[in-house]
């Protein structure tokens, strides 16, 4: 339940370049450019911002980062 309930309330924000984010699509950039800091996308670690990273960005090092926000140490209070 725990578990669970930190997956819902993790605030956690990534910012990355349109260019970090190359394969996304537009759509997907544009939605993200410019939320809270000019010329960057802000990435959450909720379903509808990492499946297309991890799906589609063609940037390992971008895949690289969102999945150790996601699965790291620390991640969501929860390892």
């Amino acid at each position: 339940a725990e578990y669970g309930q930190n997956l819902g309330t993790d605030s956690t924000k990534l910012f990355f370049t349109p260019e970090e984010l190359k394969g996304c699509g537009d759509e997907f950039i544009q939605a993200r450019l410019d939320k809270d800091e000019k010329e960057k996308c802000t990435v959450t670690l909720k379903y509808p911002d990492i499946i297309p990273i991890g799906n589609n960005c063609e940037v390992a090092e971008t895949r690289q980062k969102v999945a150790e926000a996601r699965e790291g140490p620390g991640a969501y209070k929860n390892n």
